[in-house]
């Protein structure tokens, strides 16, 4: 039997639980996640493998075209998973459950669609559902945030009894001076007015972090959101000013990350300083811890904001839920992430890549030949001029002097296998002509009846 006594944690001890637990999940996101997801999202622009380091690398004076199936494929399925939710006129629905559920469940209704419209919810389900299938994981924070709006207020010439009416509005009293000789007041007023609201936010995959072996946001011993806010945004958010100054423009993990540097390629460090302290960036994390903190033996879910790389605690309360909504497109079993349209095309892609490439060079060299020419005759200075038209000295007899070395195009040979992949792909990602009734043969010479089912048996893997 234990001995080990149940009690409260200590103000440092959840300190050092906190930094220890997070600092775990960055690694874990950054060397792990990160990695694959940078892959993943270059494969999706169509960037050199070399940048991935995996083959087919490029060559030197070679064709060095990359084939789009990733990009291709999540850009056919976004319309078709977007119309799953937009096309109609409601985009959700509550549904009531007894009769005096209905009137409640109509009003719930209106509230919610209302609600994603002022939300800009087409284009945040648009952007989640695009790092879903390029990354395998799509990420939605819907929360209430609170912040403040904070007014100030210069004022000059006030009596006692006007400055004490502001004091009555909410405002404080932050700066004053006196007019000896008239008696009057001149003044500096605060007054920090509530003003949350819900907000529905898709976040950047590298923003995510949860702790390494989570099945799931709800068994996580971590999930958290780090991001980059302004000093000024927190003051907004209710801290106090002195108590955030001292952690702007300090290190942060964000923009060391593999994802963030990959979307911004033109970021310098140099460009966060701010003459104004207010500006500059502070590394802040929202976390949703499970730790017992009370000492009662069960662990509640708390709501833990820190900032800085040292992550200093600045808020610690307990909550009902986490603000995460994790959408998955091919679900794995007993993990948090899913896999990807990249996961499912990646090998077609470099296949086909390398394909394409050996395509495109026997088109080349049967386009345009190599040349053998005796240096006697020819000076090879004037063979690299790649003019049309341009002239060529030869001295002496011509049939010595140059020779082209005529090969046939082999290319054709590779045409049954570029079709074999675009087949398989199509039955991995169900993204094909056939799903979209363009195939001319189908649309010529197949019936209503069976081209609505070749389109029916396609469709099935997107609408999974």
């Amino acid at each position: 039997m234990s001995n080990t006594k149940l009690e409260p944690m200590s103000e440092d001890e959840v300190q050092a639980w906190v930094k220890s637990s997070i600092d775990d999940a960055i690694d874990y996101i950054d060397n792990d996640v990160s990695s694959k997801n940078v892959i993943a999202q270059r494969f999706y622009l169509g960037r050199p493998f070399h940048e991935s380091d995996v083959s087919p690398f490029e060559e030197s004076g070679r064709s060095a075209v990359v084939s789009r199936d990733v990009f291709d494929s999540v850009n056919a399925i976004m319309p078709s998973l977007m119309r799953v939710f937009f096309s109609g006129e409601q985009i959700c629905e509550f549904i009531p459950h007894a009769p005096e559920d209905i009137e409640p469940a109509k009003q719930a209704t209106d509230l919610a669609n209302w609600f994603l419209e002022q939300s800009n919810a087409y284009t945040i389900f648009e952007d989640a559902f695009k790092d879903c299938l390029v990354k395998g994981t799509g990420i939605i924070k819907v929360y209430f945030d609170k912040t403040f709006r904070i007014e100030t207020r210069r004022l000059t010439g006030l009596n006692e009894m006007q400055v004490n009416l502001f004091l009555q509005e909410g405002f404080e009293l932050t700066d004053s001076e006196t007019d000896e000789e008239t008696g009057l007041v001149d003044v500096h007023l605060t007054r920090r007015t509530p003003n949350g609201e819900i907000k529905l936010e898709s976040l950047p995959n590298e923003e995510f972090l949860i702790n390494r072996t989570a099945k799931s946001v709800d068994d996580a011993t971590l999930v958290a959101h780090r991001m980059l806010l302004r000093v000024s945004d927190l003051v907004e958010l209710g801290y106090d000013y002195e108590e955030v100054v001292d952690y702007g423009g300090s290190k942060d993990e964000v923009r060391n990350n593999s994802e963030w540097l990959l979307r911004h390629p033109s970021w310098k460090q140099d460009e966060d300083t701010s003459s104004d302290p207010s500006g500059r960036l502070v590394y802040y994390t929202e976390a949703y811890c499970r730790v017992d903190q009370d000492g009662d033996g069960v662990r509640e879910l708390r709501r833990i904001c820190t900032v800085g790389s040292a992550h200093e605690i600045l808020m610690n309360e307990v909550v009902t839920d986490t603000p995460f909504i994790l959408i998955r497109y091919d679900n794995q079993p007993h993990t948090w992430s899913g896999l990807s349209v990249y996961d499912a095309l990646q090998d077609i892609q470099r296949i086909k890549s390398a394909v394409l490439r050996n395509v495109l060079d026997s088109l080349s060299l049967a386009t345009r030949p190599r040349i053998m020419f005796n240096e006697n005759f020819v000076d090879w200075e004037q063979l690299t001029q790649d003019k049309i038209g341009s002239l060529i000295n030869v001295r002496g007899d011509v049939s010595k002097a140059l020779e082209m070395l005529t090969l046939p195009f082999t290319g054709q040979q590779a045409f049954p296998l570029i079709q074999y992949l675009d087949q398989l792909k199509e039955e991995r990602v169900g993204v094909g002509r056939a799903s979209q009734g363009l195939e001319l043969e189908h649309l010529q010479s197949t019936s209503a009846v069976g081209l609505a089912a070749s389109q029916k048996s396609a469709q099935a893997r997107l609408e999974l």
